[in-house]
């Protein structure tokens, strides 16, 4: 696999675990306000996640699902701490946010590195959704 088709699922796999999270945590959340920043970005990941998949069948690959096993655990993971602090939820599902958005951060960061040799559009776009977990950690530091 070259570095932009590997670079380009890996911001599948991102998008793609993020969307679920979004989703998951969004049934949680009880201030408006968060509710509706995590709309906003679940809809952004969805625009992010479509042009990833145009890119990757622009290269005649198509997108690969991120691992059932990895999926569960997340989201058993996402339950078990709701449960935990049921009394603040806001304060958790920003808790959980951000560190799924650090991961993120954390994995795109490196295959950047390590896949020197992909091309622009799949860098950008790997920019790009680093950018946006970096924006909403930064919003969602006020619930904590």
């Amino acid at each position: 696999m070259n570095d932009t088709v590997e670079l380009l699922q890996s911001c599948h796999r991102g998008t793609i675990t993020a969307i679920n999270s979004f989703e998951q945590v969004l049934d949680h959340a009880q201030s408006d306000k968060l509710r509706k920043r995590l709309e906003e970005t679940l809809e952004r990941h969805r625009a992010l996640g479509k042009n990833v998949g145009e890119a990757l069948r622009d290269h005649g690959t198509e997108a690969a699902d991120p691992n059932l096993m990895a999926r569960a655990s997340v989201w058993l993971t996402t339950e078990m701490r709701m449960l935990m602090d049921s009394d603040n939820r806001d304060h958790q599902v920003a808790k959980l946010t951000i560190n799924g958005c650090n991961m993120g951060i954390q994995t795109l960061s490196e295959d950047i590195n390590r896949l020197p040799h992909a091309d622009g559009k799949a860098a950008d776009l790997a920019a790009s959704l680093i950018t946006e977990e970096q924006k909403l950690m930064d919003d969602l530091r006020l619930y904590l």
